[in-house]
């Protein structure tokens, strides 16, 4: 969980290592009554290949909201290496 702090990020950066394809779910709020802000598709890179993936949130206005990450994928997939938030 991320505190956003003073204003919305505008992009989220993911630098990960895949065995196969998924995705990274990027929530505002919690998961049953959040919004889903981003999907970032990952696409298999080989073992220890690191990649940046990035996605540009939309509908993000609101300040002092906690971001969520969530990796939907078979369990060992996908290896995350950092998560970078960029804002204006």
């Amino acid at each position: 969980m991320v505190e956003m702090g003073n204003r919305p990020p505008v992009t989220v950066e993911v630098t990960a290592s895949a065995k196969g394809n998924g995705k990274l779910e990027t929530w505002l709020d919690d998961l049953q009554n959040g919004k889903l802000i981003a999907t970032i598709p990952v696409i298999a890179t080989g073992n220890n290949q690191w990649k940046t993936f990035s996605k540009l949130f939309r509908g993000i206005t609101d300040q002092k909201r906690c971001i969520r990450e969530i990796p939907i994928s078979a369990a060992n997939t996908i290896l995350i290496k950092s998560i970078k938030f960029t804002y204006k």
